[in-house]
């Protein structure tokens, strides 16, 4: 049973197949369940009162809400037996005032039935307290039509209506409300930390100037690392098969700052106790390449500094990373508490 866990059910047995919406509680408050995506529920509601009618409306919702308007239901014929030990919590049943009253009602009632079925006598028969008891049951359950799938990442919302007084005499509105969701698809987990790009599918081509006689000419650097450097913070998807998992894995996602121009990174990543991830990929980042209106071996007149000789432009080469969730970013400067 859905409710099994946080409400009392008295009349559990009886309706074992069904998903109890007790309403002798507060009114007004949510009750938010968890159930597993494609749970079906078969609602009934419990300790309703007889003579009472009420409106139930079940909403489902994923990305808009979507209302379902339910009619009212009419409230189901009484019904009594010749047992007074039986006959007298029957009858009053009708005269409850409110769901609260209801329960109380239901559970000295289920108490002399349990009296009846340990020593019944002519009057007070075993089956005397089974049809009373399932007529009571008839009257203080209201089913509702329809079976309502929960499907992943949905919410079903489902509110109850009836038309009551306050202590003025005024009329008022009573509510109930029970929310079954799935939950989410997933979270997103933010890490911060450094991707060091290798420059193997797209190398980076620095040039200088070599004295030669009266004039220069433009050589290829040969020397040099292949790595570049960039300061990241990694968007994680981890779904929530996942979640709970010590060591997952997980799609990423980066934006960067390398050579003073952005980084975009794209890729997967080990992510251990949701605060250490490793992660490989692709990254998209600025190089230093031979401005276009030069060509290695042409001759100038003097000799050029590196922004004369390059320009930037963006490759996409692999990188890897290590990156920590911490609970703010590492990269922010502390603003300067002098504000004199």
């Amino acid at each position: 049973m859905l409710f099994a866990l946080f409400i009392p059910g008295f009349v559990q047995d009886a309706i074992a197949s069904k998903d109890t919406l007790h309403l002798a509680r507060n009114s007004g408050g949510e009750i938010k369940v968890e159930v597993k995506p494609g749970a079906e529920l078969d609602l009934v509601l419990a300790d309703a009162m007889p003579a009472e009618s009420y409106s139930v409306s079940v909403e489902r919702k994923y990305v808009m809400p979507s209302p379902i308007d339910l009619a009212p239901f009419m409230t189901l014929a009484a019904g009594g037996g010749v047992c007074p030990l039986l006959s007298i919590p029957f009858a009053a049943l009708d005269g409850m005032e409110d769901e609260a009253k209801v329960a109380e009602g239901m559970i000295e009632l289920r108490k002399a039935v349990s009296q009846v079925n340990a020593s019944p006598d002519a009057n007070c028969t075993v089956a005397l307290a089974t049809s009373t008891w399932g007529k009571a049951l008839e009257r203080t359950t209201r089913a509702i039509p329809g079976v309502f799938v929960v499907g992943e990442a949905e919410e079903i919302t489902v509110t109850i209506v009836r038309k009551g007084t306050d202590a003025n005499g005024k009329e008022k509105e009573i509510k109930w409300t029970y929310v079954f969701s799935t939950g989410q698809r997933g979270s997103w987990v933010i890490t911060y930390g450094f991707n060091a790009i290798v420059g193997s599918l797209m190398p980076e081509e620095r040039y200088f100037t070599q004295a030669q006689d009266s004039s220069f000419v433009i050589k290829r650097r040969t020397s040099g690392s292949p790595l570049t450097y960039a300061p990241t913070v990694i968007v994680h998807w981890m779904p929530r098969v996942r979640e709970p998992k010590a060591v997952a894995w997980s799609l990423t996602a980066g934006l960067g700052l390398g050579n003073e121009m952005p980084t975009l990174t794209l890729g997967g990543g080990l992510i251990v106790h949701h605060n250490i991830a490793l992660h490989v990929g692709l990254a998209l980042h600025a190089q230093d390449r031979l401005n276009g209106k030069y060509s290695e071996g042409d001759m100038v007149k003097e000799s050029l500094d590196d922004t004369q000789l390059h320009e930037r432009q963006f490759a996409v080469n692999p990188f890897f990373g290590v990156s920590f969730r911490f609970d703010k970013s590492p990269f922010e400067k502390e603003k300067d508490k002098k504000d004199q």
